[in-house]
C-alpha cells in the first residue's frame, strides 16, 4: 500500500509509487469484499456506452436478446447499484424478456390482484408516458390508500420485473413502456 487513505491509482502512478521495501511481511489475504467495492468504483467510473456493451455482451451469452434502445436509457440507471457485471441480466432481463415472479416476487403479489388492477386503470391514463407521470399516479394511489413505499410499490416492481431487485420503479416501467407494463399488471390472478 501507499498510505492509509490512497485506494485507487492509474497504472502510471502504480509503477512510479512501487517499492519492494513496501511490500508487507506478513502472509496475503484475499478480501473478495473489497474487490467488489473496487470493481462496483470501476462500474460507476465507467462511460455509459462501454458498460452497455459489455452488458450487451453478458446478456447475449445467457440467451437474451437486446435491444439497444432499451438497454442504453437503462445502463445509467443499474450502474450505481451493481458491483460485479453478472449482476446486470437478473437486474435488466425483464426489459427483453417476459418473465416469471421469482420465489419472493411470487409471495409479493399474493392478494394483490384487486391493488394491481387498479394501477393498471391508473397508468393507462398517463400523458406523456414518463417516469414523473407515472411517478404522480401512483404517488397518488398510496397517498388515497395509505400505504407506506413498500407496500405500494413493492407490488408493482414484483409485477412488471419479477423481482424484488430492479432499477428504479418509475423509471423502469417508462422503459418497458405502456403496453408491456399494463399487461404485466393484468395478467396476475390470485
Amino acid at each position: 500500500s501507499f498510505d492509509e487513505k490512497t485506494t485507487f491509482f492509474t497504472r502510471e502512478e502504480l509503477i512510479e509509487r512501487f517499492d519492494l521495501a513496501r511490500v508487507s511481511h506478513n502472509p496475503a489475504a484475499f478480501d473478495r469484499e473489497k474487490l467488489e467495492w473496487m470493481n462496483g468504483h470501476y462500474i460507476r467510473e465507467a462511460a455509459d456506452d462501454r458498460l452497455g456493451d459489455l452488458i450487451e455482451e453478458r446478456l447475449a451469452s445467457g440467451g437474451t436478446a437486446v435491444d439497444r434502445s432499451l438497454l442504453d436509457p437503462a445502463v445509467p440507471l443499474v450502474k450505481e447499484r451493481m458491483k460485479l457485471l453478472s449482476e446486470a441480466p437478473g437486474l435488466l432481463r425483464f426489459l427483453f424478456e417476459e418473465v416469471e415472479p421469482d420465489e419472493k416476487a411470487a409471495k409479493m403479489l399474493a392478494g394483490q390482484t384487486e391493488y394491481l388492477s387498479e394501477v393498471a386503470t391508473r397508468l393507462e391514463k398517463v400523458e406523456p408516458w414518463s417516469a414523473a407521470g407515472i411517478e404522480g399516479v401512483l404517488r397518488e394511489l398510496q397517498e388515497e390508500r395509505e400505504l407506506g413505499a413498500r407496500k405500494a410499490f413493492q407490488p408493482v416492481r414484483a409485477a412488471v420485473t419479477g423481482t424484488l431487485v430492479s432499477p428504479p420503479l418509475f423509471e423502469s416501467i417508462e422503459l418497458l413502456g405502456r403496453d408491456r407494463t399494463l399487461a404485466r399488471l393484468r395478467s396476475l390472478r390470485d
